[in-house]
């Protein structure tokens, strides 16, 4: 009985509110990045909250201890992409990028703010809002390093001039260290 009450504080924990999350801002001039360990674990989660305007476009760099991994970079409210550090034909920046596009109104605000999610696994990076699935795209043995673990995520905004926030669900609630 005990092992199931603590899976289920752990399952509650995963899913964490956006108002539970130690949020560590990030701007055009200063990047966010925080270290994170995800051992034992088989999903990384990544909160990103910026004010609900369609013109704010940001990455987030998912790199491991030897280099890049991934990122995840969202254009506007409908556009991104997704790229693979030493994946398929290798002919972007070493890797393969992933354009894609997500329904128009499927990224709902929570008041002035909209917040997403990144879930990444070895097997899929999935990107949500408001618990809705916005995109998903399953990883193949060719897509290299987005596979491995995070052990540290950057950020970048391109175009924004106010503030976003960034969190990181690890070991085993939510924290947020800046650097």
């Amino acid at each position: 009985m005990l092992a199931f009450v603590t899976l289920s504080v752990l399952l509650s924990l995963a899913s964490a509110a956006p108002g539970c999350l130690n949020w560590v801002p990030f701007t055009v001039p200063n990047q966010a990045v925080i270290s994170t360990d995800f051992s034992g674990q088989n999903m990384e989660r990544f909160y990103v909250k910026y004010p609900c305007q369609d013109s704010v476009w940001f990455k987030l760099f998912l790199r491991r201890d030897d280099g890049a991994n991934s990122h995840v970079e969202i254009y506007s409210k409908v556009k991104g992409n997704i790229y693979c550090n030493g994946a398929g034909a290798k002919n972007w920046w070493g890797g393969e990028k992933t354009d894609f596009t997500m329904a128009a109104g499927a990224m709902k605000c929570d008041g002035a703010d909209l917040i997403i999610v990144v879930e990444k696994t070895a097997d899929r990076v999935t990107i949500k809002n408001q618990g809705q699935v916005l995109y998903n795209q399953a990883f193949t043995d060719n897509d290299a390093n987005c596979r491995q673990s995070t052990t540290q995520v950057k950020t970048q905004v391109w175009n924004y001039d106010g503030e976003l926030g960034l969190s990181v669900f690890d070991k085993p609630t939510p924290r947020a260290i800046q650097s």
